[in-house]
């Protein structure tokens, strides 16, 4: 399967940024509404600001600990009948605060990264057969017979990159678009194990880690003003810039797969 990829043309790799978001422009047209409503959705369910519940919750018993803690220095030899009570208090909340982290920690990997998957996947349909995509394409993973699969891929790539991060700030940043697309790859073939995921993505980003760092860097300004709207706008930048790393995407696989359609069955 990755030799379909690893072959390549003079011009495999020519791309510029106006290209790349010309055609997103393209993409999104007749679909931009309902593509936003998707990343809105997406953003629920993956953690969007107060949207996680385990993570509100723990963030809650964590305040209310760090506040039991000042008023316990300030009563540690002054109340011991109130110390007996606050001390077991302190300790539930620690543990509740744990427990809370923990659970968030599970559904971030169970829920969250297939979902993302999921999300490269609605865009690369809509890319390609835009009649075929529906918002339910989010969910594809957890459909595909190959769930299980995709969580092991985007853990590893997650904590690969974590432990890169540890070494330094720069190796992390390599390592980050080294597996750049591989929730892309994991999009279009649910069936692939993580060295080949992450080999294929390496040889797709091989030369151009730089010129995706910029691409990102290109849409800080459009976030910048979505902050003018108190965030409103900020799921309408998202979509552009989802669209258009999408077309990176196709533009960077090899030339017999650019024009590959989803395979029939898969919705």
């Amino acid at each position: 399967m990755l030799s379909i990829y690893l072959r390549r043309t003079e011009d495999y790799f020519m791309w510029t940024r106006s290209e790349l978001k010309n055609n997103a422009k393209k993409a999104l047209k007749g679909t931009f509404l309902i593509s936003v409503l998707v990343i809105i959705l997406y953003s629920i369910l993956t953690g969007g600001e107060n949207s996680n519940l385990t993570l509100k919750l723990g963030e809650d018993a964590t305040k209310e600990l760090e506040l039991r803690n000042e008023m316990l220095s300030y009563t540690i030899g002054e109340n011991y009948f109130d110390n007996l009570i606050s001390y077991p208090l302190t300790t539930f909340f620690l543990l509740f605060g744990a427990l809370a982290s923990f659970l968030s920690f599970l559904y971030q990997i169970f829920v969250a990264a297939p979902l993302s998957i999921g999300l490269s996947r609605y865009f690369i349909v809509n890319r390609r057969a835009p009649e075929e995509n529906t918002p339910l394409n989010l969910f594809d993973t957890f459909r595909s017979g190959h769930y299980l699969n995709g969580v092991g891929v985007i853990f590893l790539q997650n904590l690969f990159i974590f432990l890169h991060f540890l070494l330094l700030i720069i190796p992390g940043i390599i390592k980050t678009f080294k597996l750049y697309m591989v929730p892309y790859i994991m999009a279009d073939h649910p069936e692939m194990n993580y060295k080949d995921a992450f080999s294929l993505s390496t040889e797709m980003t091989q030369g151009q880690k730089m010129n995706i760092f910029i691409l990102e860097l290109s849409f800080i300004g459009w976030y910048l003003l979505a902050t003018l709207t108190l965030g409103l706008a900020a799921p309408l930048v998202t979509t552009y810039r989802k669209a258009t790393v999408t077309e990176l995407y196709e533009v960077l696989k090899s030339p017999e797969e650019r024009t590959e359609v989803a395979p029939p069955g898969y919705f």
